[in-house]
């Protein structure tokens, strides 16, 4: 079952967003499958996703997962739907941004983000709030795009890629805020994929506790 507690944001730019996330959803899951299926091992049964994108996680969940979509993209949600009724997943959307999640305190024993901590405009409360959340002990899982060092990344490179993936900030140092956030263990890693254009960003994969 999936519920929509707001109203979908309207815009030339979300719907162009929305199509290249589409578009891509197949390859990223050839790219990061594996990761993903170790990172979803055994997971619980309610879990909290930032973000959701076109729900290409849901195909690592259990039937009868409860996912708490995080400011999802409203746009994809007829393709939501569909995943959702294939997979046996009972969504639930809110649209409040990471730093204001109305969860309780130390209520969550798994939060997932797949590319979607680049695109937060405040990633230090943003953090701070994920971890307030997590239960001791709780992980919080992710993948996404980091400031790299590689000269071709040029500014309008970056702000191509800022336009057209809703928001991402792939100059960030995310790596350093998250060692840096007080989690109780941060496993983080490197991971350069040279498969297309994805070579010249670079990303992280890990996994902190709190």
């Amino acid at each position: 079952m999936m519920t929509k507690e707001s109203t979908s944001r309207n815009s030339i730019r979300v719907s162009i967003n929305s199509w290249i996330f589409i578009m891509f959803d197949n390859f990223r899951h050839w790219i990061f499958s594996c990761h993903k299926k170790e990172f979803f091992k055994d997971h619980p049964y309610i879990v909290v996703e930032l973000g959701l994108g076109t729900g290409e996680n849901m195909s690592y969940y259990r039937k009868c997962t409860k996912s708490i979509a995080i400011k999802p993209n409203i746009n994809i949600h007829s393709r939501l739907q569909k995943k959702v009724d294939k997979f046996g997943i009972n969504l639930s959307t809110r649209t409040s941004s990471v730093e204001t999640i109305d969860l309780s305190r130390d209520s969550i024993s798994l939060i997932v983000s797949t590319f979607t901590i680049c695109s937060l405009e405040n990633q230090n409360e943003s953090i701070t709030k994920i971890k307030d959340i997590l239960m001791p002990r709780g992980k919080f899982v992710f993948i996404d795009h980091v400031k790299t060092n590689k000269k071709e990344l040029t500014s309008l490179i970056y702000k191509s890629i800022h336009w057209f993936f809703e928001s991402c900030h792939a100059n960030k140092n995310t790596k350093s805020l998250l060692k840096e956030a007080g989690f109780t263990k941060a496993i983080i890693e490197d991971h350069n994929t040279c498969k297309s254009f994805f070579s010249v960003i670079s990303h992280i994969k890990g996994v902190a506790i709190k």
